[in-house]
């Protein structure tokens, strides 16, 4: 009987735990495996939350920046900005810091994730628009 309440005991801390994490899972930053690269301001990325929770091709819109199109008038320059994220992306780790705050819960208007992506600790957000690939935007 003791055993019974220790182990019951032990999965409701368990359970308690996962579901405060995934409560709060926005506002943090979640590794990330890149699927693939839109343009030159949204990706498609696994996000990892912890605990074996993964939430699978889930498209992300760089948050404060717009690139240009890959299509149209501004082809060239957007093929460039997305050629410059997808050798950005391919060297190391990559994080995406989500925050309810931005969009609709974290979302924007498309129903993509708003998120500042990260490889190695870098703003890879904040470096497009310094290496002139994007321009800064207001969501």
């Amino acid at each position: 009987m003791r055993n019974k309440k220790k182990y019951f005991f032990g999965m409701l801390v368990l359970v308690l735990l996962l579901v405060s994490r995934l409560a709060f899972a926005l506002d943090f930053v979640y590794l990330a495996k890149l699927e693939r690269i839109i343009d030159g301001d949204t990706i498609v990325a696994d996000l990892y939350l912890g605990l074996n929770v993964i939430l699978d091709g889930q498209y992300i819109r760089l948050y404060g920046i717009d690139a240009w199109e890959t299509r149209g008038e501004e082809r060239e320059k957007g093929l460039k900005a997305k050629e410059y994220l997808e050798g950005r992306l391919s060297k190391g780790q990559i994080e995406i810091e989500i925050r309810p705050e931005w969009g609709q819960n974290g979302k924007g208007k498309y129903g993509r994730w708003l998120g500042i992506v990260y490889v190695n600790e870098i703003n890879i957000n904040t470096e497009l628009v310094e290496k002139g690939h994007a321009q800064e935007y207001e969501e």
